[in-house]
């Protein structure tokens, strides 16, 4: 049996369960996300992946939809953002994310990845047409959409709180969220300047 060393000690029984192929559970995920033995873990996922799937990777052909780049936030490490008024802004129109969806070169596509930025002039509405406009165009494809920071924005603009948010978007189309942008608190906090 393969040895990973790993310098986190509470990660034994982890180790162990991996080891075994045993299934992790809930409190096993905690001190994953508590410790910070990166290549311990990525030794544990490795070994995980490649018991499972050799040395195969797999992809997901997926296709970026960034429905607008108008936003209030001014964060750091962003080239990507503008004001309503600024040249190069955009917002899709529907016809437009539909045309995007069909789009011949996208027929392949099994995954829309959805975000964009804040905008403060767009309805909750727009959110569940943007989805709704995808799931019809490709009910094939999967809808993930919208990160941490736009899920907040838009439940603060809709009056809505997350967990209602979040099920309206559901019901709507989305499948899954992207793990960015969750992080994006900190960065406000630490790296704006002044």
């Amino acid at each position: 049996m393969m040895d990973i060393l790993i310098t986190d000690r509470r990660l034994e029984p982890v180790k162990e369960k991996v080891l075994a192929g045993a299934r992790l559970d809930a409190d096993d995920g905690l001190l994953l996300f508590a410790s910070n033995d990166l290549a311990g873990i990525g030794g544990l996922a490795h070994y995980a992946r490649t018991k499972r799937h050799g040395n195969r990777a797999f992809f997901v052909h997926n296709r970026h939809v960034n429905y607008t780049n108008v936003c209030v936030n001014r964060c750091l490490f962003c080239a990507y953002s503008r004001d309503a008024a600024d040249k190069g802004a955009y917002t899709f129109s529907m016809e437009q994310v539909r045309e995007i969806a069909m789009a011949p070169e996208n027929r392949r596509v099994k995954e829309f990845h959805v975000v964009g930025g804040l905008n403060p002039a767009l309805p909750f509405d727009y959110y569940i047409d943007l989805l709704r406009t995808i799931k019809e165009a490709r009910p094939d494809a999967t809808i993930k959409a919208f990160t941490a920071v736009e899920i907040d924005f838009i439940s603060k603009a809709a009056g809505l709180s997350i967990s209602e948010t979040l099920a309206r978007l559901k019901d709507a189309g989305l499948e899954m969220v992207p793990g960015g942008g969750a992080d994006w608190k900190w960065w406000r906090r630490f790296m704006q300047p002044g």
